[in-house]
This record gives C-alpha cells, sequence and structure tokens, in this order.
C-alpha cells in the first residue's frame, strides 16, 4: 500500500533585474517510508512532474533526480534544470506539482504526493517584463504628478554621456544662463555687506576680481588690466637752458630732452601725455622757445630733434627789449594710440629757432596717463574723434623778479 507522506516544505524562486532570472524553483520536502520511518542520509530516486488545468491534467514538464536526504529526511532540490520549462505559459491556466519518490534510489515509485502551485512559481511570469514591447500606461496619480513624468529615453542618454562636467559650458544641455555672454548676469549676495563676495580667482587661488555686498572691489586687480588706467610722471626741480653761456657749443635748433617717461602698457589703449613748466626770458632781444613732443609721425622713432609741426608749442616774449627777468607759464598735451602691450616711451623736447635768444625752462613736469580701450566688443568701438593741443595763453610779463 502506498502511503502519502510527503512534505511540502517551500518553492522558492528569485528573479534579478540585474541579471537572466533563473528558470527553476526551490523544492524541499521530507521522505519517510512506508513505515513513517525517516529516510536520513539516503540517496532516493523521484520524479517531478507539472501538470496543467488539475491535479489530475494534462503533464506539461518531467524531470527525474536521485538527490541525498539529510540527518532529518529533508531533500532539497531544483526543479526546472530539463527541457521545457521555460516554455511554461504560467498565466494561461493553473497548475500543479506532482512528485513520485523512491526510498531506495530507483525508479520503482512507491510514494506520491501532487499539489497546486500557487503565488510564489509565477514570479516566472514576471520574467516577461524583460521583453516586454509597446507603450506602458502610467495610472500612479503620484507619480503623474511628478518631475519624473516627463524623463524621457533620449533624457537618459544625456546622463549616461554627461555624468562628468568638463568646464565647457557650452558642452551642457540646458546651460545655466552665466554661460550664455549675450545676456546681462544677476548675481544676488546673501548680505550688503562685506560679508558676501563675489570672487573670481586664478587657477592657483589668487583673487583676481573681488566685490563684496557693499559694492567695494578688493583683490590685487590683475584681472582688470584691461579696465585699468595707469600712470607715468616725471616732475621736481628741472632746469634746462637755451644759450650759449650756459651750454657750450648749443646751436641754433639744436634740441634738448627735458622730460623723458616710460609708462607699460597691458594692452591696446590711448595715451594721454601732458608738460608743463615756465620759461625765464634772460636776453634784451626777442627770446623764443619751441616745444613738441616725440615720438610724433613725422619722424623716424630716434629723431626725437625734429620738431612735430603738428603739435608744436612756441613761446616768446613778444619782442620785450628788458625781458631778461621775465617769467612765462607753459603747457602741452597729446594723445597717442596703442594697439598692443608694450613699454611707451615719450618725450618732452624743445629748442631755441633764433640765436639771440636766451631762455632757461623751469620746473618740467611730465605725466603719460593710459587708458585702456579693452578687448570688448563695446570697448572697440571707441575711437578718437578728434586729436586736440591744449595749451595755456601766452601771457607776457606774467612775473617778474626772483
Amino acid at each position: 500500500m502506498r502511503k502519502l507522506l510527503t512534505l511540502l516544505v517551500a518553492v522558492l524562486l528569485t528573479v534579478s533585474v540585474f541579471a537572466q532570472s533563473p528558470q527553476k524553483m526551490s523544492y524541499q520536502a521530507v521522505i519517510r517510508n512506508s513505515s513513517n520511518a525517516l529516510v536520513t542520509n539516503t540517496q532516493v530516486g523521484m520524479q517531478i512532474s507539472i501538470l496543467q488545468g488539475s491535479s489530475n491534467g494534462t503533464v506539461v514538464y518531467t524531470e527525474s533526480q536521485t538527490p541525498t536526504t539529510n540527518i532529518n529526511g529533508l531533500v532539497s532540490i531544483e526543479i526546472g534544470g530539463g527541457a521545457g520549462f521555460s516554455s511554461i505559459d504560467w498565466a494561461n491556466d493553473i497548475y500543479f506539482i506532482k512528485t513520485e519518490t523512491d526510498p531506495t534510489g530507483g525508479v520503482n515509485y512507491t510514494i506520491t504526493g501532487t499539489s497546486q502551485l500557487l503565488s510564489v512559481p509565477y514570479a516566472l511570469h514576471a520574467k516577461t517584463a524583460e521583453t516586454i514591447t509597446g507603450t506602458i500606461s502610467e495610472s500612479d496619480p503620484i507619480f503623474n504628478s511628478s518631475v519624473a513624468v516627463g524623463i524621457t529615453e533620449t533624457d537618459t542618454t544625456y546622463w549616461n554621456n554627461k555624468s562628468d562636467f568638463d568646464n565647457n559650458y557650452s558642452n551642457l544641455t540646458n546651460a545655466p544662463d552665466i554661460a550664455n555672454s549675450k545676456n546681462e548676469k544677476i548675481i544676488q549676495l546673501n548680505t550688503n555687506d562685506a560679508t558676501s563676495s563675489v570672487n573670481i580667482t586664478k587657477n592657483n587661488g589668487t583673487s583676481v576680481f573681488k566685490v563684496d555686498g557693499t559694492g567695494r572691489m578688493a583683490g590685487n586687480g590683475s584681472g582688470l588690466s584691461n579696465v585699468v588706467p595707469k600712470i607715468g610722471y616725471a616732475q621736481g626741480n628741472q632746469s634746462v637752458y637755451f644759450h650759449e653761456g650756459m651750454i657750450s657749443g648749443l646751436n641754433l635748433y639744436e634740441a634738448q630732452i627735458m622730460r623723458e617717461v616710460t609708462i607699460n602698457c597691458p594692452g591696446p589703449g590711448i595715451i594721454l601725455a601732458m608738460a608743463s613748466g615756465y620759461a625765464r626770458w634772460e636776453s634784451k632781444q626777442q627770446d623764443l622757445i619751441r616745444i613738441w613732443f616725440h615720438p610724433h609721425p613725422t619722424v623716424s622713432p630716434s629723431d626725437w630733434e625734429t620738431p612735430d609741426f603738428h603739435n608744436l608749442r612756441i613761446l616768446d616774449d613778444y619782442g620785450c627789449t628788458d625781458s631778461s627777468d621775465v617769467y612765462t607759464s607753459w603747457s602741452i598735451s597729446k594723445v597717442y594710440t596703442v594697439s598692443s602691450a608694450q613699454n611707451f616711451t615719450a618725450k618732452v623736447c624743445a629748442d631755441k629757432p633764433f640765436e639771440d635768444s636766451k631762455v632757461l625752462v623751469g620746473d618740467v613736469a611730465m605725466q603719460l596717463l593710459f587708458f585702456p580701450i579693452g578687448e570688448t566688443e563695446q570697448a572697440k568701438s571707441v575711437s578718437i574723434k578728434k586729436e586736440e593741443v591744449f595749451a595755456l595763453p601766452k601771457i607776457s610779463n606774467s612775473l617778474t623778479g626772483e
């Protein structure tokens, strides 16, 4: 007499979303013989069948195994290693599992049992999600009201290709407005005092340009070289004589350099040259002197002795017969344009056009002011419309005595 004493302990299936899902079920049973004794530490023969529709339904799958029980008579096997198991359509019907056991390890199956497969094995049906086709309609109201509902396959492609920022804003999709040089950028600080600031630094961390909440600029300013003016100057008690009694061998029209200033121009810009001083007339004849800046376009860079007749300041004593103790103040200016970074040098020079002239030029001061035009489109549009020479009017007998 056959005695049904098999115990179905568990039927398990593990499905992984990252790898191929296993086409097997885990099955455990306790084996007893016809005397109701545990069959322990013994190899047994087993035949497992999957029945469709009922406990006596059509056999859609069969396999045989010879597992060994443990000390408690428990046998553990995996079902599904044979051909045809993966083709079972679990969604099409109900299914039963039938086990037949030979405690002696052969094929004379004397212990049988049949049970309906419930929910656990149907996890195999979820494997069809690996090959799903068509459109999925999402009905979750929480999902449909979230930003995730707008994520597309194109978006995920961008995520995969742009996981790291390459320091180039133009390579970003929907780049922040700060990458667009055509629009005004607004950076709002947290406070209106020095505790908040915007700081632009070099790659070594040195501050180039910094503005705090009070509107004050800080930093070393090296990044502002194309917008910050510069000045170079020379001044003091400088006296130059223009007559033979003071300078041996000084000839008519023989020029002298009264001041010379060099300024460093970090880029293209405009230079305003200015010089001033006084002239003291020391002869009883007509005294006259000519003053100009060098360089100028009519001569070579080294020919500073030739006057610039386009920018020439002429001083005289108006033919005063006794001007040996008369002073006249003077000033002169000139505008230069530089197209690139350079050290620019200018000289203020003078000579006497009359042989009898005796003139002392004193307190000569000279300044060079550099105004950068920058490198933005707005700055490039700046140009010099007209070059003018500014000089004080000639004053006769403006100061007498010493």
